[in-house]
């Protein structure tokens, strides 16, 4: 994996959904997982060129507690859009 070239997971980065998963649901101590309706969007688009602000909705399946229905995560890019 080069950090300085894009990647294969949202939205051109090296975060994939697994990933945003695990930690959600290590944080969250949950078993649940993220469901076939999951989507992200780019919320931050324009805004910046060193990180990516992500809207979540997980559509969450094997609940076995509240979980959110929908979050915001912020991915740190490498790669500058100067560099691009």
């Amino acid at each position: 994996m080069n950090l300085y070239t894009p990647g294969n997971g949202l939205f051109e980065t090296h975060v994939t959904w697994e990933d945003i998963e695990q930690d959600m649901q290590r944080e969250l101590k949950t078993k649940a997982i993220f469901g076939p309706n999951k989507t992200a969007k780019n919320i931050g688009d324009g805004i910046g060129f060193m990180s990516r602000v992500v809207l979540i909705e997980p559509d969450w399946q094997n609940q076995d507690k509240q979980l959110p229905k929908q979050f915001i995560v912020k991915v740190r890019l490498f790669q500058s859009k100067h560099e691009e």
